[in-house]
């Protein structure tokens, strides 16, 4: 039986998720070969809902952090998070008018995933234990996320004052969050009557961050060449409760 040769034709241009209704139209025609057989396949454009269009938004900045991830803020091109979703870079300027729009939305994913790790300590009563949790947490995020870390924390700031009301509460949200922790610990005796909730938050995060960039960028490793951490989980673990001790009115016991 004769194979049909495919002619495709393109009707209006494609969506900006290249997504398209394929609709195919068979017959016959008869030329030199009798028996030939032309398939004709039109493609039409497949109407983008809202929903969509932000599934393609999240699929972009999800392609951005695992190719920023592979290769760091200068293998992350347009060119190539458009060939990674398979799509062409002009689909990705309809969305986002360069890598530093991409870069932005970036660091808006990573506070969400940041809160997401920490905010599950809500459920913690004691707010010692939920203090320490969070710290834990926080390491833990930093530790599993180099790359979008690094972007949170040690790359250019984002441009606070270019933020809108709801964008800035979704970035200070761990922050706010850290220090409302502290201040009903305060209510409750656990911290020093003298200290500042906002202080106190500023410097377990300043202790904590410390910690992770050192794990992150490999100063503090347990296979150093020259000084290795001898049992870096102990360590840590030491370390975090020494900082959140120190906060407060309980006494340290080495975690």
């Amino acid at each position: 039986m004769p194979q049909p040769t495919v002619q495709p034709t393109r009707g209006d241009s494609l969506s900006e998720n290249d997504q398209c209704l394929v609709v195919a139209a068979s017959r016959l025609r008869t030329r030199s070969n009798p028996n030939a057989m032309t398939c004709e396949i039109v493609l039409k454009p497949r109407a983008v809902t809202r929903r969509g269009s932000e599934n393609f938004r999240e699929s972009i900045i999800s392609a951005s952090v695992e190719l920023g991830s592979q290769l760091g803020e200068d293998g992350l091109t347009m060119r190539g998070i458009a060939s990674k979703l398979g799509v062409s870079a002009t689909a990705l300027y309809q969305h986002f008018d360069s890598k530093s729009a991409i870069l932005r939305e970036i660091r808006f994913h990573g506070v969400d995933r940041l809160w997401g790790a920490i905010g599950a300590t809500a459920t913690i009563d004691d707010p010692y234990a939920r203090t320490v949790a969070i710290a834990e947490r926080y390491l833990e995020f930093a530790i599993a996320n180099p790359w979008l870390y690094t972007v949170l924390m040690e790359h250019e700031q984002v441009d606070w004052s270019s933020l809108d009301e709801a964008e800035m509460q979704r970035m200070i949200r761990p922050l706010l969050f850290v220090q409302e922790t502290l201040k009903q610990g305060q209510r409750c005796g656990a911290w020093r009557g003298e200290l500042d909730p906002e202080m106190g938050a500023f410097r377990l995060w300043t202790a904590v961050h410390g910690l992770s960039s050192l794990i992150i960028n490999g100063r503090l490793d347990e296979r150093h060449p020259v000084f290795p951490l001898r049992d870096g989980a102990t360590y840590i673990r030491q370390f975090i409760h020494a900082v959140v001790a120190s906060l407060g009115s309980i006494t340290y016991g080495g975690g």
